[in-house]
């Protein structure tokens, strides 16, 4: 999907002229981190809005229920165990 992020980065205003062509999906990656500190929420903590790590399978159930069109969408099809491990791993 590399491509997809190239096109993304483009849309977030990177100019891929001077990126080297292996390291332009990266560009987008970068750009939203620095989005994210630009908008000052690169520390956003889930347990600062009360969520505790217990509450974590149900958080990843239930985005499937209510997001499941997106799952689907998603070429790559992420099961709940493996949706539990993604907000476990993020979780601060």
């Amino acid at each position: 999907v590399p491509e997809k992020f190239i096109t993304m980065a483009k849309a977030m205003g990177v100019d891929m002229d001077f990126i080297d062509i292996d390291k332009r999906p990266m560009a987008f990656v970068k750009a939203l981190v620095k989005l994210q500190k630009d908008c000052d929420v690169d520390n956003l903590k889930m347990s600062d809005y009360g969520i505790n790590q217990e509450e974590i399978p149900h958080l990843a159930e239930n985005a499937h229920k209510t997001m499941g069109g997106l799952f689907e969408l998603d070429p790559y099809k992420l099961s709940l165990e493996e949706t539990v491990n993604i907000i476990k791993k993020a979780y601060k």
